[in-house]
């Protein structure tokens, strides 16, 4: 089969198919013949599905898997000096800086919003309601987001 068929038996791009193979994932799967892939289908499904029965690998494997993920590494590293990666744990920590942020000045608005209505609606039974309204449903807009996953 070649990489378009298999990429359509997989239900994922060509392209997807092909990091696979440069990342050395499908090794042993594909022959390239006349600069064109040939996929052993149930080689390739074994290995990505994680059915691959487990080998033991020769030194040159060994080498090259080492290789790969030491240059994954460094890539890695490259990238964090660049600032292009961060670690997650500091992208937690100001992500919940700014969510608790929103939270207090979304909580806020109810107070802020108060003293405007005791000047433009006299009547103290609808101001209530409005005032009500406010805080529901800022509330369940937090509720909301707090439950997203």
């Amino acid at each position: 089969m070649n990489l378009t068929e298999y990429a359509k038996h997989r239900q994922c791009t060509k392209s997807m198919i092909s990091q696979h193979i440069k990342a050395g994932k499908l090794d042993g799967a594909f022959t390239k013949n006349g600069g064109r892939y040939v996929i052993d289908v149930v080689k390739a499904d074994q290995i990505l599905d994680g059915n691959q029965p487990s080998k033991s690998l020769t030194l040159n494997e060994a080498k090259t898997a080492k290789e790969r993920a030491l240059a994954e590494l460094r890539e890695m590293e490259v990238k964090e000096k660049r600032g292009e990666l961060i670690p997650a744990s500091d992208v937690e920590v100001v992500l919940t800086k700014l969510i608790s942020a929103a939270k207090v000045r979304i909580l806020g608005i109810k107070s802020k919003v108060a003293p405007l209505l005791a000047e433009a609606i006299t009547d103290v039974e609808t101001r209530d309601r409005v005032l009500s309204t406010i805080d529901r449903e800022t509330r369940g807009a937090l509720q909301e987001l707090s439950n997203a996953k």
